[in-house]
């Protein structure tokens, strides 16, 4: 063997042990995305997506997103991030979230609406419940079982409640990303 080889092939066994564990790493995030999924319920119908994402965005606001085609998205903003569960109110305000699920007319379902003669905000009293919030590349899961409204702008007809069944596993984007599929 020639004096020189022994670099070449320490060299090529190093290349071979970071190719396999970058398979092997590959492998499990292929594994964590298939175990990705959005459920939502709502007027009698049921719809799931595995295209779906969370993401920490600047201000340290976390966005849950997913849908299956234009009608049919869900929205949810947390203002901290953390498992705990969320009350809902202003988005702006720490540890507070919001809800929004479009489902096919105008203005959908969200977390509050306005009280048309006080000009107040009103929000839903059941909770968000996240049971998992993994960093970036794992988990972020949880649920949500209660009353969002329908409320048409400028306070344009009665404000219509709607009982929706959220779930969700998502798998979380590296901070201040936009996902990308």
């Amino acid at each position: 063997m020639k004096k020189n080889s022994y670099p070449k092939l320490l060299l090529i066994c190093l290349l071979s042990v970071s190719v396999l564990s970058c398979e092997k790493k590959i492998k499990e995030l292929e594994d964590l995305h298939q175990e990705t999924f959005l459920e939502w319920k709502v007027n009698g119908s049921t719809y799931t997506t595995k295209r779906a994402v969370a993401v920490k965005i600047p201000g340290g606001k976390v966005v849950i997103t997913g849908n299956t085609d234009v009608e049919h998205v869900v929205a949810i903003t947390l203002n901290a991030g953390g498992k705990k569960n969320f009350s809902f109110g202003n988005e702006e305000t720490e540890g507070k979230a919001k809800l929004s699920i479009v489902d096919g007319q105008p203005n959908g379902y969200t977390s509050r609406y306005e009280e048309c003669e006080t000009e107040a905000y009103k929000y839903t009293a059941e909770p968000l419940k996240i049971t998992a919030f993994g960093d970036p590349g794992y988990y972020v899961e949880g649920s949500f079982v209660g009353t969002l409204y329908h409320q048409l702008p400028n306070c344009v007809g009665p404000v219509t409640p709607k009982e929706v069944t959220v779930k969700f596993r998502v798998l979380r984007s590296p901070d201040g990303q936009a996902p990308v599929e």
